[in-house]
């Protein structure tokens, strides 16, 4: 392209391949951030450490600080996009007045590969900003029916599904404790005391019995 149109076309045409990238980052960007504000979320580099540690303090920052400023950054890339729309807009004529038709084509077509490429990229790295920002300030629990799946034809009420779902980490608690079991428990409790006083511990809880 610099042999067949000189230097100031190649600069032109540069100039034409940045603003398209340049306004594809705007675009994604501030499709993110209407997304961050259309599920309630707040953006890194927007969020600000304050010294009350509440869920009170923190809807109350959200909703001050963390929203208005969002908005503000929306703003922001509105006019941002704006001016480069414009500018590529006036930058479009420039370029096809320089060279043939067939060239004009295949240098649109070149540019907009080029743009396309860029922009899934950005879009693939926006993407997993906002996964990681909805995972972490809004961070969805299982109910108790869903962590356990019912695979018998017996109907569960809730205090089965609530026991089920603690696995194995529980201790059952039986229904009658025998003579035995009592007396093997005051044993064990009482080890630590005189032997004396053994001796009346284990009689009292017999004529308990």
């Amino acid at each position: 392209m610099y042999h067949l149109y000189g230097e100031e076309t190649t600069r032109k045409l540069r100039l034409f391949v940045k603003l398209r990238i340049k306004r594809t980052k705007f675009l994604t960007s501030f499709t993110f951030l209407l997304r961050c504000r259309d599920h309630n979320n707040t953006p890194r580099f927007l969020q600000f450490h304050h010294h009350i540690h509440s869920l009170a303090a923190n809807r109350i920052y959200q909703r001050t600080s963390g929203l208005a400023l969002l908005r503000e950054r929306m703003h922001h890339k509105r006019r941002q996009l704006d001016s480069t729309s414009r500018e590529l807009l006036n930058t479009n004529p420039r370029i096809a007045n320089l060279h043939s038709e067939s060239d004009g084509a295949l240098v649109d077509k070149l540019t907009l590969i080029k743009t396309k490429r860029f922009a899934e990229k950005v879009k693939a790295r926006q993407f997993k900003k906002f996964t990681r920002l909805q995972t972490k300030q809004h961070p969805t629990t299982k109910t108790i029916k869903e962590s356990v799946i019912n695979l018998s034809d017996q109907k569960l009420d809730d205090a089965v599904y609530s026991v089920l779902q603690k696995l194995l980490i529980y201790v059952v608690t039986p229904c009658t404790t025998t003579n035995e079991d009592i007396l093997a428990g005051v044993e064990k409790a009482v080890l630590s005391l005189p032997v004396e006083m053994v001796e009346v511990a284990i009689q009292e809880t017999l004529r308990i019995i």
